[in-house]
């Protein structure tokens, strides 16, 4: 199976190697499909969420390219036949619009060698640690991620004990799954020294990276010999605060994103009328 990684990810591999190596292998098959079935359940429920963003983004840019290319310079003729002085707002627009339609295919290389840069920074170890400790700082948005991260990670611990996975292998396979690099490493780092005999709690709270209410319920868990149900509950507690602060985020941003749309849309409208404002002086040049 790990010959063909564009087929069984990580995930399903590490729990069929724990499987074979514990003689558990159908408790950890059925804990993997339950694994993927939570993560395809919480990959849609965002991607639902972030749909509407997306199309006003789009939206938003179409708008703007279409008045650029096709209205502004139709105003553009009318104005310099007037032979006006015209308001700054209104010759930046028109020089905005100019470079758009005689250099506009030129802005596609730029853009194309921009995204592929992206992607393989992105895609590096170095470059996806830094997106990501960026990404966990947004405001509003960096604590969406930072749950949908733990909640992920939870998720497969929980799972990955719950079928007997040993406890070491447990957290390298929820590190790897968590979706973000420090998470990731600050269970590594915890794991080093829970392979010594450290608390999981108290190493995973060192780190910094997990909310108080986790590493207690682990805690609590650990003391009483019951680490996979308190994972269950911490689990259920994280399925609906990730859905319910997704929701919350949606719908903070659909006002926002239709205020700056229309806050763009106004500022092109009002820079091409502006001379219009003034129609009588244009008409009348000196």
């Amino acid at each position: 199976m790990a010959k063909y990684p564009k087929v069984f990810s990580k995930l399903v591999i590490a729990f069929v190697e724990s499987g074979e190596a514990t003689g558990n292998l159908d408790g950890t098959l059925e804990a993997a499909a339950i694994q993927l079935n939570r993560e395809d359940t919480m990959r849609r429920k965002v991607k639902a969420a972030t749909t509407y963003p997306k199309i006003v983004i789009f939206a938003c840019v179409g708008t703007i390219t279409l008045m650029l290319l096709l209205v502004v310079p139709t105003f553009a003729t009318v104005y310099k036949s007037l032979h006006s002085e015209l308001p700054a707002p209104t010759r930046l627009l028109i020089a905005i619009s100019d470079i758009g339609v005689k250099y506009g295919w030129l802005l596609l290389i730029p853009i194309g060698v921009g995204m592929y840069g992206y992607k393989r920074y992105a895609e590096s170890l170095g470059g996806k640690r830094r997106l990501d400790i960026i990404a966990l700082k947004i405001p509003v948005l960096g604590i969406v991620f930072r749950k949908i991260a733990i909640a992920r990670f939870v998720q497969t611990l929980s799972s990955a004990l719950g079928s007997g996975v040993p406890i070491l292998q447990a957290l390298t396979i929820a590190a790897n799954t968590a979706g973000n690099t420090v998470i990731r490493d600050a269970v590594t780092e915890a794991s080093n020294k829970i392979r010594e005999g450290a608390s999981i709690a108290i190493e995973l709270e060192r780190t910094g990276e997990f909310p108080m209410m986790v590493t207690r319920m682990l805690a609590a868990g650990e003391s009483s010999g019951n680490l996979d149900t308190m994972l269950e509950e911490v689990n259920r507690y994280y399925e609906r605060d990730v859905e319910y602060a997704v929701e919350g985020l949606t719908r903070m941003i659909e006002p926002a994103m239709t205020v700056m749309v229309g806050g763009i849309v106004l500022l092109i409208l009002l820079a091409l009328y502006m001379p219009v404002f003034s129609l009588g002086k244009a008409l009348n040049p000196k």
